[in-house]
């Protein structure tokens, strides 16, 4: 049975690894209701648009959606070398204007039997393979003149449907990932219990970067894990793609929220450094007076507390990817050893005289204007230099307002999970003011609204009051954080002290990012700004 599968399209030795792939997406699309589901309204929708005759079928040229007369279980199968083969091989749009005058179609093994005049077929892709194929079929002389009319269009608005499907098969093998490094992590835990008293005898620290790295091992983020629609975000993860490979440092900008992590993870991860540790640091999380000893590790001895030797975090991440994030907070000290480390390619222990090669990629992501700290003296401009080889700019939400509608389905179909709901959309209120509202904290700011709104949602649809109540204010306009003049000209206390007023209605972390967000700050910069304003 499973060697079928595989014969289909190869007459070759078995290669197991493709093996496992297909027979996996056999289990998913075989045993994964919702995505059938998905797939058959997908059909119906393109339908309707269309007035075309639609089929769906899967990596074994299987048909898991139809519409007219492919919903007859009597109907012909799928052919081999048909132009659905065809699609499904190369993972390339295929277009038959008039069947049998084809070439593809003197080589299908249902072309006697063919009654079909024309048909469109766009593949479903993920990680860069196709896993299925859309088809719209013409059966007679006015719908072949439909498809001919509208070729160009019908091809994006299915390849807008594909999309559906290729997020929704995302989301299903990131649930099986995580199963399977849940279950990873809980036999590396009965591992270590096992062998707690060789743990004792042995380097605590090389224990821990194995941990590290076998954790790390299986949270694979690839670019399909990046959901997105619009062309802009299209644009910049096809730039991101080709920049992966390179062992470059990349700088990644964008304003707090718009998945500046999640870009670095899917670079790191389409790199040959895969299979290496990714270490994410926020340099503006860790005080100034740890973050030395955080990142290259110290001696023993080498301060009141050290009472064993420790590796830093690019010791940790040997052989693998460091990010850097909100790098423009890293005090200046910091910043020379930095750029040594990228120059030299090693670093030394505090408490040590000994210096250790080091071979990691640095990526970094920022929020703040770099150029203008630079003008300032806050950055070191040869430092920037090496750190900007590649610079990506990730933008914000209000600038695609096309994904809005998306990424609000995405979350709303996964916190229906989460909380066991059905809610079955947004309602037409709710689609309005999502558009109007200008995002401030971007892609993370709507995904914590939708957890909200699923969390208390009573009704079928996302209600607009509920929306209301947690979007706060001026929902029409869009509310804009004060500018950095105004900011200056009504005092950095003010502003700030009426912002957690604006906020106090939030959870602690949300009134946190949103402030962050609005001012451009870091978590740490926060932390000592409250603390500083409230106590006066």
């Amino acid at each position: 049975m499973i060697e079928s599968y595989f014969s289909i399209w190869y007459n070759k030795s078995i290669d197991v690894p493709a093996l496992k792939r297909i027979v996996l997406m056999q289990q998913i699309y075989e045993n994964n209701q919702e995505f059938n589901e998905l797939s058959q309204k997908i059909a119906e929708a393109i339908e309707a648009v269309t007035k075309i005759d639609v089929t769906i079928m899967d990596y074994n040229r299987k048909r898991i959606a139809a519409t007219g007369r492919y919903q007859d279980p009597s109907f012909g199968g799928i052919g081999e070398n048909s132009a659905f083969s065809i699609c499904l091989k190369t993972g390339k749009v295929c277009i038959i204007e008039e069947t049998g005058k084809s070439k593809i179609c003197n080589e299908c093994s249902c072309l006697e039997s063919c009654v079909e005049k024309a048909e469109i077929c766009v593949p479903i892709t993920w990680k860069d393979k196709p896993i299925g194929v859309i088809g719209l079929i013409a059966f007679d002389a006015e719908q072949q003149k439909t498809i001919l009319d509208n070729c160009h269009a019908y091809v994006n608005f299915v390849q807008k449907m594909a999309s559906l499907l290729e997020g929704k098969y995302g989301e299903i093998m990131a649930l099986e990932e995580n199963r399977r490094l849940t279950q990873k992590m809980k036999n590396i835990i009965n591992s270590t219990k096992r062998q707690k008293y060789l743990i004792m005898l042995d380097d605590a620290d090389e224990l821990k970067q194995e941990l590290i790295k076998a954790a790390d091992a299986r949270c694979d983020i690839t670019f399909n894990s990046i959901l997105g629609i619009s062309r802009v975000m299209k644009e910049v993860k096809e730039m991101a793609k080709s920049i992966a490979s390179t062992e470059s440092p990349v700088m990644i900008r964008g304003e707090s929220g718009t998945g500046k992590e999640l870009f670095a993870r899917a670079i790191h991860y389409s790199s040959s450094r895969r299979t290496k540790p990714f270490i994410p640091i926020n340099c503006g999380a860790i005080p100034d007076n740890l973050l030395e000893s955080e990142l290259f590790g110290y001696e023993k001895g080498a301060f009141t507390g050290a009472n064993a030797s420790k590796p830093g975090k690019f010791e940790i991440a040997d052989g693998g990817t460091v990010f850097l994030d909100e790098i423009g907070e890293l005090p200046p000290r910091l910043q020379v050893k930095l750029l040594r480390i990228i120059q030299e390619k090693e670093i030394c222990r505090l408490g040590s005289n000994t210096t250790r090669r080091i071979n990691v990629r640095i990526l970094s992501a920022t929020n703040a204007d770099l150029e203008q700290r630079i003008r300032d003296g806050l950055f070191r401009e040869d430092l920037y230099y090496r750190l900007n080889i590649f610079p990506i700019h990730i933008p914000p939400l209000r600038e695609h307002k096309e994904d809005i509608e998306y990424l609000a389905n995405y979350f709303l179909h996964y916190y229906n999970g989460q909380f066991e709901k059905e809610i079955k959309g947004l309602s037409e209120e709710v689609r309005k003011m999502f558009l109007s509202y200008t995002w401030p904290g971007n892609v993370r700011e709507l995904q914590s609204v939708m957890e909200f709104a699923v969390c208390l949602e009573t009704k079928d649809l996302l209600s607009g009051p509920l929306i209301h109540r947690r979007l706060n204010r001026e929902i029409n306009m869009g509310f804009r954080a004060e500018s950095a003049a105004e900011y200056s000209l009504k005092g950095e206390k003010q502003v700030f002290l009426s912002l957690i007023k604006k906020y106090r209605d939030l959870s602690y972390k949300d009134m946190e990012k949103s402030i962050c967000a609005e001012l451009g700050i870091s978590r740490a910069t926060y932390y000592r700004k409250k603390k500083k304003y409230q106590a006066e």
